[in-house]
């Protein structure tokens, strides 16, 4: 029941958000996807868009969740950002990703900003590894690490 709560309030956090302005040229768009799934963890992606007026706004929202507990796992959390967590993920972003400008036009310690806030975090559990990034002003970017143990919480 927790969990299916916190799935329908991001669900509805546009209609809450915009609850009482002048909705008329405002388009919402989501697209949600279970990325991982064994006894102990759920992760969910949630692609969102809006369109309002002349505004756009893109990111990419996770959701992680111990399903022993039922817990909302917070991403800030989860992950200990480190200088060597950035390297890496830089190093495997230029990999995957190729150059991109949100990833190239920001500096370590902006990226390790970006990676240090709730909002922007983007962290969820994939068969492959730990997805990790950040949303920036213009858009997301995320990088599949691999081996990522060692830049998680200890609990």
């Amino acid at each position: 029941e927790k969990i299916n709560e916190c799935l329908k309030d991001n669900a509805m956090y546009y209609a809450y958000m915009f609850e009482s302005d002048d909705t008329r040229d405002l388009t919402v768009e989501t697209e949600t996807f279970v990325t991982y799934m064994d006894e102990e963890t759920l992760s969910v992606a949630i692609n969102e868009f809006y369109y309002w007026d002349e505004e756009i706004y893109y990111n990419l929202y996770c959701m992680n969740f111990d399903l022993t507990t039922g817990t909302l796992l917070y991403n800030t959390d989860i992950i200990e950002v480190s200088d060597e967590l950035v390297n890496a993920f830089i190093e495997q972003s230029i990999y995957q990703n190729g150059y991109t400008y949100s990833v190239s036009d920001y500096s370590e310690e902006e990226i390790a900003d970006f990676m240090r806030d709730e909002k922007s975090l983007i962290l969820f559990y994939t068969p492959v590894g730990l997805e990790i990034g950040y949303n920036h002003p213009d858009g997301w970017v995320t990088a599949t690490l691999k081996e990522y143990s060692q830049f998680l919480k200890k609990i």
